[in-house]
């Protein structure tokens, strides 16, 4: 049931950056370059090549302002700072104010992730990075989706709001996502979602093993949906909390508590607070507390345990 929070790869869900440039100095190399004494611009067009510091912008036309410190980039615009890097038709970056913005369907890759959106701005003396409509991010077969996302280097927080996770088999949506890299903290909050349309993706990751009886496998191949108010990811500690109006339904059966926690270490799903247990058969369980090991497949009901069910007449 509650093995649906175990939901998506962290790292899909980290904002990206560009860093400050390593030095002030500035060279500026194309095929032509014209200087306009009377607009106090530079002019470059044909592989043009702007070097500030360790960050290289390489584009077909640039305009570079002498007095504001403006340069305007256009053309197949790429912009590479060790293994990240950022492409777009468009790019202004303002060298004295340390801002750049990306326009024309900008891409940002850095290592294994791809983060697409309408626009970007970067603050690069802040730290902060904002996706502006249509974000997308990629990381193996993740995609975070949302329209808007910023990401803030200084406090290694990402915030985004009407997140939609999706993973083959797994659909996850909440109003807000919250991401703390450094810390491995995975916050979901706001009508949590998870869809999953088989246990067949549990199997693979080794969180279950593979039943071996007919109706077991059946349950297994199922869809299932799980709803709560906030769901945690600690990724360091393998751990998974749902919290607020938790609802568990799967092939008619159906469970409810006030939170549960996943361990996935131990393989054992713990719920607390009002616990309830519902059967297709009709049968039910109450309890103030259920843990359920995957390890050894058992369940155990503490508190107040009541156990209801239907007597079949012959």
């Amino acid at each position: 049931m509650i093995l649906l929070v175990l939901l998506l790869l962290p790292t899909a869900a980290k904002g990206q950056a560009l860093q400050m440039p390593s030095a002030d100095q500035g060279r500026l190399r194309a095929n032509h370059i014209r200087y306009d004494a009377k607009a106090k611009a530079y002019l470059a067009e044909g592989d043009v090549r702007l070097t500030l510091g360790d960050a290289e912008v390489r584009a077909q036309r640039l305009r570079l302002e002498h007095e504001s410190q403006i340069a305007y980039v256009f053309g197949e615009v790429t912009v590479q700072q060790g293994d990240t890097v950022l492409s777009a038709r468009n790019v202004t970056y303002d060298l004295t104010r340390k801002l750049a913005r990306a326009l024309g369907d900008p891409v940002l890759r850095q290592g294994g992730t791809t983060v697409r959106a309408d626009r970007m701005e970067f603050d690069l003396e802040r730290r902060r990075t904002l996706f502006h409509g249509a974000v997308r991010i990629l990381h193996q077969d993740v995609t975070v989706s949302a329209p808007e996302m910023r990401y803030d280097a200084s406090v290694d927080e990402a915030i985004a709001p009407d997140v939609v996770v999706s993973q083959p088999g797994r659909t996850v949506r909440a109003h807000r996502l919250r991401y703390l890299p450094q810390a491995g903290r995975l916050e979901l909050d706001g009508s949590v979602v998870v869809e999953q349309e088989s246990g067949a993706r549990l199997v693979e990751e080794g969180v279950i093993h593979s039943p071996g009886d007919t109706e077991a496998q059946g349950l297994l191949s199922s869809a299932a949906l799980l709803t709560c108010d906030r769901l945690i990811i600690l990724t360091g500690d393998r751990t998974a909390r749902a919290e607020g109006n938790l609802l568990v339904k799967h092939q008619g059966r159906s469970a409810s508590a006030a939170a549960a926690l996943y361990a996935d270490r131990e393989r054992r799903l713990t719920m607390t607070g009002s616990v309830v247990l519902l059967d297709k058969d009709g049968r039910r369980l109450r309890a103030d507390m259920v843990v359920i090991s995957l390890a050894d497949e058992t369940v155990e009901a503490t508190g107040n345990v009541v156990t209801e069910f239907i007597l079949r007449r012959k």
